[in-house]
Parts: C-alpha cells; sequence; structure tokens
C-alpha cells in the first residue's frame, strides 16, 4: 500500500483475508467486517476502527496504539501480546476476549464491555475505566499494581458475579493500596444496588458519596 495513511476501507468486507502483519496503520477500516480474518502482527497504530467486527479474530501481537475502536465488536478475539497503549475502546466489546499480556497503558476503556475476558499479565497504567463492566474470573485478573494507576475504578461494574472485583479488592488491601480498596468497595455496592433494582431517590450510592468514602489518600 503505497500511502495507506490515506486509505479508506470504511465498511469494506475483508472476511477471511490473510493480513497477517499487514501494514495499515492510519488506515479508515470503520465499520470492516474481519470475521475470520487473520491479523496478527497487524499494524494497526492510528488506525480507525470504529464499530468494526472483529469476534474471534486473532491479533496477537498486533500494534493498535492510538487506534479508534470504539464501539468495536471484538468479542472472543485473541489479542494476547497486543499493543493497546493510548486507544480508544470507548464502548468496545471484549466479551470472552483474551487480553494477556495486552498494554493497556493510557487507553481509554470507559463503558467496555469485559466480562469474561482473559486479563492475565495485563498492563493498565493510567487507562480510563469508567463504567466498564468487569465480570472478569478471579483467575484472569490484570496486574493489580498497574490497576493501582487506572482511572474510574470506582464506577466499574459487574452484572452477573462480582468474584473478580472481590479478589482485586482483597489484592489492593493486602498491597496496601487502601483508595483503590475503597473504590472498589463503592464499586461493587452500587453494581448490587443496580442489580436488586433499587432505583428510588436514596437508594442508589451517588458518585459524591463514593468520593466520599475513597478519601484522598491511601493512608
Amino acid at each position: 500500500m503505497d500511502n495507506p495513511s490515506r486509505t479508506n476501507l470504511c465498511e469494506a468486507d475483508l472476511g477471511g483475508a490473510n493480513l497477517i502483519g499487514a501494514h495499515l496503520s492510519g488506515v479508515d477500516l470503520s465499520g470492516v467486517n474481519f470475521m475470520g480474518a487473520h491479523l496478527s502482527g497487524a499494524h494497526l497504530s492510528g488506525a480507525n476502527l470504529s464499530h468494526a467486527q472483529l469476534p474471534g479474530v486473532d491479533l496477537s501481537g498486533a500494534d493498535l496504539s492510538i487506534a479508534n475502536l470504539t464501539g468495536a465488536n471484538l468479542s472472543v478475539a485473541n489479542l494476547t501480546g497486543a499493543d493497546l497503549s493510548n486507544a480508544n475502546l470507548t464502548g468496545a466489546h471484549l466479551v470472552g476476549a483474551n487480553l494477556t499480556g495486552v498494554g493497556f497503558r493510557r487507553a481509554n476503556l470507559a463503558g467496555a464491555q469485559l466480562g469474561l475476558a482473559k486479563l492475565n499479565g495485563a498492563g493498565l497504567q493510567f487507562a480510563h475505566v469508567e463504567g466498564a463492566v468487569f465480570d472478569v474470573w478471579p483467575d484472569s485478573l490484570p496486574d493489580p499494581i498497574s490497576l493501582s494507576f487506572a482511572e474510574g475504578l470506582e464506577s466499574l461494574k459487574f452484572s452477573e458475579s462480582p468474584m473478580g472485583l472481590v479478589k482485586l479488592r482483597n489484592q489492593f488491601r493486602d498491597l496496601g493500596l487502601r483508595t483503590q480498596e475503597r473504590q472498589l468497595t463503592c464499586a461493587i455496592r452500587r453494581s448490587e444496588l443496580r442489580r436488586t433494582r433499587w432505583v428510588f431517590s436514596g437508594l442508589l450510592v451517588p458518585h459524591g458519596a463514593c468520593r466520599f468514602m475513597v478519601g484522598s489518600s491511601n493512608g
């Protein structure tokens, strides 16, 4: 591709394509169908993959730094060892995805669906996780030290089981990270209240109350 940064493949059908190691940095791939495609080791830095269909796709080792993956479907995809630093994954569907060892440094995961995803060894330093659904199994959790630097821990959610969040909270406690422990306590309580549909005034824990609970230091 002579000038890939100017290439527009918006809503193209690339299902089943062999794109292993392909150079697609900066390309407009919004809404593209990649089902059955092979993208391991692909260079997708700065690409626009908003609302792209990538369920079950092999993206292991891919460079997706600074990529726009807003609303993308990455359910059950293999992203092992991929670079997603500074990527925008707002509202992305990552249910059941293999995110082992993924670098999410400064990525935006606000509202992302992470149910049953494998996050072992994933780095989430300074990532934004506001409103992300975090039904992750206790044996598939990210590195707690890196997660302690993430923004929006108090607004993480669970839809079915709090087990992953509870274990993370306990890890924060054991590491002496009291602020993060309180943030996850608040997140768990809010999700529990939401699940019981106590929606009338005063029963849902307001954000202001969580800030009060969290306090201003890790002491």
